[in-house]
Order: structure tokens, then C-alpha cells, then sequence
């Protein structure tokens, strides 16, 4: 949907518009992410703005799909840090001659 023109009919300039719509995202996007219900109207919409050509666009559901593909994608990256430090961390006490047995205690050699 063209901003431009539903600023028109609504008889509000562009800018104001844009700000309001925004406000209605993001409220979408906090009930989403903390799972609010409501029991009156829902005052929020699932869409997305292009701020530079001023247009509104409808958020699909392959946009839901690639935002799930994304925070997967990102847990394991962070699994893959950890389990890289923890390799690391391994190697270090091998070279220290450190040992370390599930009775938590260490010993040198």
C-alpha cells in the first residue's frame, strides 16, 4: 500500500502516517514475542514499512518462516561458539599438563 496515498484519504501527511503505523508494528511485534493476549481489539498490524520508497507491505508468512530459519541459525552459531571455547579451553589444559576428572578435582602430572 502506498503511504502517499493513504495519507490522502486519510487526510494526514506522510510522515505522521508512517510514525503511527510504526507504532502499531511494533506493538505487533512485542505481543508476538511476549505472547500478550488481549480480550478487546487487537490494536496492532503485522506488516512492514519501506521508509524510502513509503510503502506499506503486508507481513507474509514466509517472512515468519524466514525469521524462525534466522533464530535457528543464530543458536547454532552461539552452540558452535561455546563448544569452540570449550575445545580450546581443553587444549590449554592439555598443554598445562592439567587434569580434570568428573570428581572435580585437578591434578598435574
Amino acid at each position: 500500500v502506498c503511504l502517499k496515498k493513504m495519507a490522502k484519504i486519510f487526510e494526514t501527511n506522510v510522515s505522521a502516517l508512517e510514525a503511527e503505523l510504526a507504532k502499531l508494528i511494533m506493538q505487533d511485534d512485542y505481543d508476538t514475542e511476549n505472547s500478550v493476549t488481549t480480550n478487546g481489539p487487537r490494536l496492532s498490524i503485522q506488516a512492514r514499512i519501506d521508509s524510502h520508497n513509503k510503502i506499506l507491505y503486508a507481513r507474509q508468512a514466509n517472512d515468519d518462516q524466514r525469521e524462525i530459519t534466522y533464530r535457528k541459525a543464530f543458536a547454532m552459531g552461539e552452540e558452535f561458539c561455546l563448544e569452540a571455547q570449550a575445545s580450546i579451553l581443553r587444549a590449554n589444559l592439555g598443554t598445562e599438563r592439567i587434569v580434570y576428572t568428573a570428581s572435580s578435582s585437578s591434578k598435574t602430572k
